[in-house]
């Protein structure tokens, strides 16, 4: 019997531990003290990415166990291989590939501290030996201790969008690109192919193999056996669990996405299970 009696009280205190963290609300911090560790975990023995100076604001993102994670200040170390950027001019490059890693140092086996979207713009420091050093991206975290640092009503930075290249098009190309288009509805009407314009999700007898969904992504916890680490919430407040790779779905935590996937009615799970092929980050 007690033993019994233990494990519900073990239960109800992971559930309110859950519960609180769910109800986390990102926040602009203002570090304390001087010469803060900022580590790639939240523990004392985890590696340290840099030290945080007194008075320096950092946006805070989620917290466990009396350390928030953050997103990693402009002076932090940051390194991508060139086997994945496209280089722009002399500090300017684009992702060549989806879920590229960022890493705390010129080698593959160095911890990853975030991951690139396809096409994302970064800004090269410099090149050396296959690697380039690059500015922190928006999608690089890291942990400091909660003790060092204290809330402010200042507003958490949203990323900015990156302005469009603007490109005069000339008559011949705009001719060429008409004539393209025509040739690839001519095969689409060929071949019988119907594009839906918008894939509507309402009811649970979709035909098409794939649905998208939009909404934000929230922590799911981490309980044994549990299906997902990640929930999605929509504009209707309706939860469901993603299905995923991880550190993509921890990446837009927190954010408004755009995810491409399968539903699965799990009669298992509390909520419905999306499988997700693809997460598109809107802002």
């Amino acid at each position: 019997m007690p033993k019994k009696i233990l494990s519900i009280i073990f239960v109800l205190f992971l559930s309110c531990c859950f519960a609180f963290a769910d109800d986390f609300k990102p926040f602009k911090g203002k570090v304390n003290s001087e010469d803060i560790n900022l580590r790639i975990d939240s523990t004392i023995s985890s590696e340290i990415i840099c030290k945080a100076k007194k008075g320096v604001y950092i946006d805070v993102l989620s917290h466990a166990y009396g350390w928030y994670r953050v997103r990693l200040p402009k002076y932090a170390p940051s390194f991508i291989s060139d086997e994945f950027i496209a280089t722009l001019d002399e500090k300017i490059a684009k992702i060549a590939k989806p879920g590229v890693n960022v890493r705390l140092a010129p080698s593959v086996d160095s911890p990853i501290i975030g991951k690139t979207g396809k096409d994302e713009v970064i800004t090269v420091i410099e090149s050396k030996n296959g690697w380039s050093k690059i500015e922190p991206i928006f999608n690089s975290f890291g942990w400091i201790s909660a003790k060092f640092i204290d809330k402010t009503e200042l507003p958490v930075d949203i990323k900015e969008a990156v302005k469009p290249e603007i490109k005069i098009v000339t008559k011949e190309e705009v001719d060429s690109i008409g004539k393209l288009l025509q040739e690839v509805k001519a095969e689409i009407e060929k071949e019988k192919v119907k594009i839906p314009e918008k894939i509507a999700v309402k009811n649970k007898d979709v035909s098409l193999e794939y649905q998208v969904f939009e909404g934000l992504i929230k922590p799911y916890g981490k309980i044994i056996k549990r299906v997902a680490t990640h929930k999605l919430v929509d504009k209707d407040n309706k939860i469901f669990l993603l299905k995923g790779d991880k550190d993509t779905l921890e990446a837009g935590t927190y954010r408004k996405v755009r995810i491409k996937g399968k539903l699965s009615d799990d009669k298992a799970q509390k909520f419905p299970v999306i499988e997700v092929s693809s997460v598109e980050v809107l802002y």
